[in-house]
């Protein structure tokens, strides 16, 4: 995942069981395209202004995305690129709501703080938030999450049909506890898929402007404290009242759980 405050690596409970138990192609790092390569491509092919881009770790490869050169993929230099195909970004991080952040002491959340907060060397990722947000196309609308912790999911018997990797990743994490997982990630992706309603949300605070520090640290600031000159078209992600959550909690449990047939078109 990253290297640690003494430089060793930093490996997740899970990944030599996932590794050694699954099947799959990719055995290096070397045998597939850089994150940067990935982006540029899919983002060619697909029409102008009809991406989602669901971020839902550290900002270094979308910075690195946004500083990429025109090449053989695309004429575009990678803030054209996103100006051009990108309609929509969500992001995984920050604390929005004023007593959220007043619990946290306004402490960057690990998505943002870059990790330093568990362990790892922040070099080379500190201050690429700040960077993204401060460059990014103003026609690119932003959705900012921090509501995962509200909707719990379960990986318990009567609602998982099999293993499979995800699901696996998520006990090994977890010491085997079946019940009660947050959706931090599962649930800003849900929302790119299928929209704030089908994750238990709607779209809230429009105009904000999201201020980052190089560490981390953000402040959500309201439209008529902004500059003028910032960009506005951002939002954040807000619970909905009633058992929306509940429901979208469900329809998480059965994504992790699950083995989608390919012919369902829910999936």
């Amino acid at each position: 995942f990253g290297r640690g405050t003494h430089g060793e690596w930093m490996v997740s409970s899970y990944e030599e069981r996932l590794v050694s138990a699954w099947p799959h192609p990719v055995h290096e790092a070397a045998e597939v395209p850089n994150a940067v390569a990935v982006y540029r491509r899919a983002l060619a092919r697909v029409p102008n202004g009809s991406a989602t881009i669901a971020v839902i770790g550290f900002a270094t490869n979308i910075a690195a995305l946004l500083r990429s050169p025109p090449d053989q993929v695309s004429p575009l230099d990678g803030l054209a690129l996103v100006a051009a195909k990108v309609k929509t970004i969500i992001w995984q991080g920050g604390l929005y709501d004023a007593a959220k952040r007043k619990a946290s002491g306004h402490r960057a959340t690990p998505n943002w703080g870059c990790g330093g907060c568990c362990g790892y060397r922040v070099d080379g990722c500190s201050g690429e938030l700040a960077y993204s947000l401060g460059v990014m196309p103003s026609n690119v609308a932003q959705v900012f999450s921090d509501v995962g912790s509200s909707i719990r999911h379960s990986l318990g018997s009567s609602g998982c049909k099999a293993s499979g990797p995800c699901h696996e990743a998520y006990l090994i994490q977890d010491h085997q506890r079946v019940a009660d997982h947050g959706s931090w990630d599962p649930l800003v992706i849900l929302a790119a898929v299928r929209g704030a309603a089908a994750a238990g949300c709607e779209l809230s605070d429009f105009g904000y402007t999201n201020v980052v520090e190089s560490n981390g640290l953000n402040t959500w600031v309201p439209p008529s404290a902004q500059e003028s000159s910032r960009p506005k078209n951002s939002s954040r992600l807000r619970l909905k009242e009633g058992p929306e959550a509940a429901a979208a909690g469900r329809i998480i449990e059965g994504l992790v759980c699950g083995r989608p047939d390919e012919t369902d078109k829910r999936w």
